[in-house]
């Protein structure tokens, strides 16, 4: 668990990039991040540029109320590509899990399926089908019938 801790740190450096973080960015941030996003990137070559036109930009007056993820994200998507990798390195944060209880769940499920389908004979394709319906049972919908549930 510490060790996914440890490769998440390079990707949290990205929250810098938020308005509300901007003034707190260093050389070594910008750097750490250039380096963890370096293949996912439209143009590793003016990142560090980029970053510092971004901090000015966020820095005016007049975007001082853009402090969330999503506000800075509308920003940079309002400027028609001034920020290529700044749109880029935050639509990758915005992507990232907030909370662990989906993977939990996930693997609650799996562990409590795969125990059943060692006393069955349950074939992978109703696994999945279960599994799929159970992880995400929030986003299913209340109207499912039984028919639904039956059918191989």
């Amino acid at each position: 668990m510490f060790e996914l801790g440890q490769q998440l740190i390079p990707a949290l450096l990205s929250w810098y990039l938020i308005p509300a973080n901007i003034h707190a960015i260093t050389c070594d941030h910008i750097e750490s991040m250039r380096l963890q996003y370096e293949h996912g990137l439209p143009s590793i070559s003016t990142f560090d540029q980029e970053v510092h036109r971004w901090r000015a930009l966020c820095e005016s007056n007049d975007n001082q109320q853009r402090i969330s993820l999503s506000g800075a994200l509308r920003l940079a998507l309002s400027t028609t590509g001034l920020f290529q990798n700044i749109e880029t390195v935050l639509s990758l944060l915005l992507s990232l899990p907030v909370g662990s209880c989906c993977c939990e769940r996930t693997l609650s499920t799996m562990w409590r399926l795969k125990t059943r389908q060692r006393i069955s004979s349950m074939g992978n394709a109703r696994f999945n089908g279960l599994a799929l319906m159970n992880i995400r049972s929030d986003k299913m919908s209340a109207k499912l019938t039984w028919t639904m549930y039956c059918t191989d």
